[in-house]
């Protein structure tokens, strides 16, 4: 292949060549390297995704990011690491230093004895001093490590606290639900006056409980608007049932006018059916 002139003209096409030239080298080389190294890192990389699902799950840290959740966790690991090499450090030193030893080594007992010297009981001092200073160590370690290593602890023992509480306030949002609907069958008992001019005693429906029942019903589906399907099936099927009993008697005339004018003129047989009604039509 000839080779382009050196002319001003043909120079931009020749570096233009050669980059274009160098970037298809360069692609087919990450891929060639890439697409082995992608089988190899994939599954393990598909691992840590699951395990860092299951670990935010169990942790209560669904809303943390993939970025925010490893930084830390690797952080925390790091911590862990760090406090448990210490505290290996610090035990072996404060078992090297022990001021109670056996034979003539030992400063405390030549502190200890009548010939003792001023500079044995100096070092033997500044000995327990480190010794007690290294005790304090080794309880300032332990400490942190029993705190950092409750933390993932303390993090699952609030999600299941919160668990806990979004439990119960599901069942006693429940319980609200079912003593309204308990109170749209309510009855009471009542005296009336028979034909004969004698007083008898006999059940019939409680109109204002059930109204108080249904604005119950209606508040809890403003307070839960999920909960709004589920009021408006009860209130559905206790419209329902009343229109079976409470049908309303058509005219004589069955005159396409004389219907119109009977539709025209109904009103609601009962004030609790009106309710639920009204109450349907806002939740729809």
């Amino acid at each position: 292949m000839a080779e382009p002139s050196g002319t001003p003209e043909n120079t931009p096409k020749k570096l233009l060549w050669k980059v274009s030239y160098a970037l298809q080298r360069g692609w087919r080389w990450l891929r060639a390297r890439w697409t082995p190294l992608w089988q190899k890192i994939g599954p393990k990389l598909r691992q840590l995704l699951a395990w860092e699902k299951q670990a935010k799950s169990a942790l209560g840290l669904e809303g943390f990011s993939i970025w925010l959740f490893l930084p830390f966790a690797l952080l925390w690991l790091a911590i862990v690491l760090l406090l448990v090499a210490g505290l290996v450090t610090t035990i072996w030193d404060v078992w090297q230093t022990v001021p109670i030893g056996q034979g003539d080594t030992s400063t405390v007992q030549k502190a200890a004895t009548a010939t003792a010297t001023a500079e044995d009981g100096a070092a033997a001092k500044n000995g327990i001093l480190s010794w007690r200073l290294l005790l304090l160590r080794l309880s300032a370690l332990t400490a942190t490590l029993g705190a950092v290593l409750s933390l993932p602890i303390t993090l699952y023992r609030l999600r299941l606290r919160r668990q806990q509480a979004e439990i119960a306030d599901e069942a006693l949002f429940n319980d609200k639900i079912k003593a309204a609907a308990d109170d749209l069958h309510a009855r009471r008992q009542v005296t009336k006056t028979g034909k004969d001019g004698k007083p008898y005693d006999c059940w019939e429906d409680d109109v204002v409980r059930r109204n108080i029942a249904i604005d119950r019903l209606a508040g809890l589906a403003e307070e839960r608007p999920e909960a709004a399907p589920h009021v408006a099936r009860i209130l559905s099927s206790y419209v329902r049932e009343l229109t079976k009993e409470l049908q309303p008697i058509p005219p004589e005339e069955r005159s396409p006018e004389g219907l119109r004018m009977w539709a025209d003129n109904l009103e609601p047989r009962r004030s609790d059916m009106e309710k639920a009604v009204q109450v349907l039509g806002g939740l729809q």
